[in-house]
């Protein structure tokens, strides 16, 4: 379950998705806001932030490789995010 959190003195919007409510068989555990910002220009800033740890478990071998790849990804969306 995903929280939508309005901050109506900064002009942005956020949604959050909080640790508590990660499945528990998921290989990491941590907490995710994307939070978009409109400056008084009427510039529009998308703010990713991540918190990320290997979850309890099978797949705490695994969490150096999953970083990794986290990395790959945030980078791949950021490209994608910057070609729009």
């Amino acid at each position: 379950m995903a929280s939508v959190i309005r901050n109506l003195n900064y002009d942005a919007v956020g949604l959050t998705h909080p640790d508590d409510e990660t499945w528990s068989e998921h290989p990491v555990s941590g907490e995710e806001a994307f939070i978009v910002h409109r400056t008084p220009d009427g510039e529009v800033w998308l703010t990713l932030r991540s918190l990320t740890r290997a979850s309890r478990g099978r797949w705490w071998w695994a969490f150096p490789v999953l970083l990794v790849a986290q990395k790959y990804y945030r980078r791949r969306d950021r490209l994608a995010l910057k070609a729009t």
